[in-house]
């Protein structure tokens, strides 16, 4: 054995023989002499930074071991992160005598499994107060949706399609840009004939690879419910038809599906913006706040979520329970029923049932290229999620709550009237729903009557909501809100009331769409404003320019207005004037502004409308009035702010105008009921 202490002895013998030499040098002498305190420096202080044993801080995932397939669950927890960041883990301040092990699950989700020694309640309440952190919850195992294969009711016919009318309209549908399903699932055999040109990119969580297999068959059997090739003389087709629906296959798992990976892939489903629906064919008992956090992302990007209802409708231990996810909310659960339009005895209910699809003896696609029969609410979810695909491709305005109401609205009610815990609101008909979901008309814009107000304090101005286009279909429900309601409120009809000085937002909200107002509340009077306009004559050419409600055109003469320019002074305001005519043989003209002309010249063309608006960030404290004299008519009553003046069908001319710009609030100059006339409205 070495003995250190005998070496460092020989050292200095030797350092005193070379100590008389006259060759030893300075050099030489140093080399020993730390030599010597190296050999003696005591090793434990030597070995204190490397001890496997010590504490130390996690940094990155990769310190820790890695999770075994035999590691204990139940000291699992799964970690959501607000956003993705190498140092996320870093932030959580986690130390080694805490976790024991961990996985790097996406760029969002971690697994983290903990000391048994540490209460994990604590830890998780703890992880949940870091800003950094979206969610973390136990990890918890799920299960696939699915039943063994029943023999004798396997009659070789396919007659989920018939049931749900999906017979009817798999050739109805021819969309160009594709509709994407996210399939969260054991995978999808990329090679099956029937699945062709049908997949897009997912992610195999298992194999952490874009190279996705099926590593059970059970997501093969799910894509197929959904969109297996039509019309293409082999097997089956999905409940899409030929519609283009594409399918993005998340493999979570094989027999069983764990919570990160769950919320791994409906994170980055939703940030996908390419993936409009979401089929989740799996389930448990048990809540997740990680997972219902991962759902609501989801719910805000837009997506529509599909879960089926489970099949413990026929196990005394979980009869009637909730199943997660699709009790969450905003997911849609979907029940199971059979050819004879009965809920299957494994079907799940409870409340928060919302459809029912066919769930028995459905002929899909296999693991092995083929085909076979299979039941469970596994198949009836894709079903679903794939009618809500159609309905996109047909009308891709529709928004996922406008999706789940025309199938509730359209499904077949089955068993007592009305909602029930078995079927929801009934088995879908896809038929009925596609004529529904085409003759909607979506709400595309929504406009104020002002976009600026100025008011004094403990006054108030009305605000309403015009929609574009007018006919639309959606629900006109408008949500009103004022950024700073200490200035001025708002109430559930659009009132403004103004309390003290200073600015505000007054928003307008339908759906997703809004649209705002800014109020001025001062105490300060508005200067005066002088309108400056001039017309052109027929037979007469240009006008004068006219002032502040002075008559511009003729009377008695029949002689048309045939253009017109307006202006303000002064022009120090941030003011100015907008205008529009409607021309014979032309219609309403692309608005014009601050003395530009509008109408036409040397065409011989008459005016025979109006519309005239302020603008600029000072308008809110001023309106404009204006009344025009119309052919065979006379003097119509004032408009204001934007409103037609005039007439439209008749063929009728202006022939004279007065315009007035005055303070806002200031009383109309004469009766405003009827400044315009419209042929085609009675």
């Amino acid at each position: 054995m070495f003995d250190i202490f005998q070496f460092c002895n020989y050292l200095i013998l030797i350092f005193k023989e070379k100590a008389m030499s006259k060759k030893f040098t300075k050099k030489a002498f140093l080399i020993i002499i730390t030599f010597i305190l190296a050999a003696l420096w005591p090793i434990d202080v030597i070995a204190e930074n490397v001890n496997p044993g010590a504490t130390m801080k996690i940094n990155t995932i990769t310190e820790l071991p890695t999770l075994s397939d035999t590691s204990n669950v139940n000291n699992q927890v799964v970690v959501i992160y607000k956003t993705a960041n190498s140092m996320n883990i870093q932030s959580l301040n986690l130390t080694t005598d805490e976790i024991i092990g961990g996985k790097n699950v996406s760029d969002r989700v971690d697994l983290l499994e903990l000391d048994p020694n540490i209460d994990m309640n604590s830890f998780i309440k703890t992880l949940n107060e870091n800003p950094n952190v979206m969610a973390a919850d136990k990890n918890k195992i799920v299960r696939k949706a699915a039943l063994t294969n029943d023999p004798y009711i396997q009659n070789g016919y396919a007659w989920q399609f018939s049931g749900i009318g999906a017979d009817e309209t798999w050739n109805q549908v021819a969309n160009s840009d594709p509709v994407v399903v996210a399939v969260l699932d054991t995978g999808v055999n990329a090679n099956h004939p029937d699945l062709q040109g049908r997949l897009v990119d997912g992610y195999d969580y298992l194999t952490q690879s874009t190279n996705i297999v099926d590593h059970d068959g059970h997501g093969t059997c799910v894509s197929g419910c959904i969109s297996a090739i039509a019309n293409n003389n082999l097997g089956i087709a999905g409940v899409t038809g030929t519609a283009n629906v594409k399918i993005a296959s998340y493999c979570i798992g094989s027999e069983y599906y764990d919570d990160s990976t769950i919320c791994a892939a409906l994170l980055a489903c939703a940030d996908r913006p390419d993936i409009d629906v979401i089929n989740m064919s799996y389930g448990g008992y048990e809540k997740s706040s990680t997972e219902q956090s991962a759902l609501e992302y989801a719910s805000t990007k837009g997506k529509i979520l599909v879960a089926s209802s489970g099949n413990e409708g026929d196990d005394r231990k979980y009869a009637g329970q909730y199943s997660y996810p699709a009790s969450y909310d905003k997911v849609i659960s979907v029940a199971a029923t059979n050819s004879r339009n009965q809920v299957s005895s494994f079907s799940q209910y409870n409340d928060l049932v919302d459809l029912a699809a066919p769930g028995e003896a459905i002929y899909t696609t296999s693991k092995t290229g083929g085909y076979e029969f299979i039941d469970g609410t596994s198949f009836s979810s894709p079903i679903v999620a794939g009618a809500c695909a159609v309905l996109l491709a047909a009308n891709p305005s529709l928004s996922a709550d406008k999706v789940e109401t025309i199938l509730k609205n359209t499904a077949l009610d089955l068993g007592q009237s009305g909602k029930d815990n078995y079927s929801g609101y009934g088995l879908i008909q896809l038929d009925q729903a596609l004529q529904e979901g085409s003759s909607e008309i979506p709400l595309t814009a929504i406009l104020l009557n002002k976009s600026t107000l100025s008011l004094t304090p403990n006054s108030s101005e009305q605000l309403t909501v015009s929609y574009i286009p007018i006919d639309t279909t959606a629900i006109k429900t408008v949500t009103w809100s004022s950024a700073n309601p200490n200035v001025a409120t708002v109430n559930s009809n659009g009132m403004v009331t103004s309390l003290s000085e200073g600015m505000t937002t007054i928003t307008a909200k339908v759906g997703s769409i809004t649209t705002t107002c800014t109020v001025t509340v001062t105490t300060t009077e508005p200067s005066t404003i002088d309108c400056l306009y001039r017309t052109h004559i027929q037979n007469t050419g240009w006008q004068p320019w006219r002032y502040n409600g002075d008559v511009s055109g003729t009377s008695g003469q029949g002689l048309r207005l045939e253009a017109i320019e307006i202006k303000l002074d002064p022009a120090a305001n941030d003011l100015g004037i907008e205008y529009q005519t409607h021309v014979q043989n032309i219609g309403w003209q692309p608005s014009q502004h601050d003395g530009d002309l509008s109408g036409t010249s040397g065409e011989g063309l008459r005016l025979e409308a109006i519309r005239i608006h302020l603008t600029g960030s000072d308008a809110g404290a001023y309106a404009v009035y204006y009344r025009v004299h119309a052919q065979n008519i006379g003097w119509m009553d004032w408009a204001k702010d934007g409103e037609a003046s005039g007439t439209a069908g008749f063929g009728y001319r202006l022939e004279a105008i007065e315009i007035n710009v005055v303070p806002y609030g200031s009383p109309a100059p004469g009766p405003t009921e009827q400044p315009f006339i419209d042929a085609n409205v009675n």
